[in-house]
């Protein structure tokens, strides 16, 4: 008799390698990719209004600065995912708005794209006039 033959074929080399994950790691951000022009944009953008300001740009400052930039485009591609697929979850894009926002407050620039004198007031003058209307309207 003819020994029969293995039917169930061994698995190979190639099919035990985990395949690798071709994600690209959002810390190698380049100035050839769209993020990568972005955060470049925003470091030299904050470090201008930054020198502006009168503050000594220290190498410590200037990764603060990278580092801010790189939260805030961050944020930006978390938020453009959840608009346009639902992709990420809300409380995940509300977290990197807020470490954006954090970033930017530790620089000393709440806002880059509105100088402090346009920038809205916080509104608390007007409630506590309001308050302060009704308390002597009920007393």
């Amino acid at each position: 008799m003819e020994a029969v033959a293995n039917i169930a074929p061994e698995r190979s080399q190639t099919d035990a390698v985990q395949k690798r994950c071709r994600r690209q790691d959002p810390g190698l951000l380049d100035r050839r990719k769209v993020n990568g022009r972005r955060v470049h944009e925003l470091k030299q953008l904050y470090a201008a209004e930054l020198v502006k300001a009168g503050v000594e740009l220290t190498p410590l400052r200037l990764v603060q600065i990278e580092t801010a930039a790189a939260a805030q485009v961050t944020a930006e591609i978390g938020r453009r995912r959840f608009l346009e697929e639902g992709a990420p979850r809300l409380a995940d894009v509300v977290s990197a708005e807020r470490r954006a926002d954090a970033a930017l407050e530790r620089l000393g620039l709440l806002s880059v794209d509105k100088p402090a004198a346009q920038r809205p007031a916080s509104g608390q003058d007007e409630v506590d006039a309001y308050l302060a209307s009704r308390a002597r309207a009920t007393s």
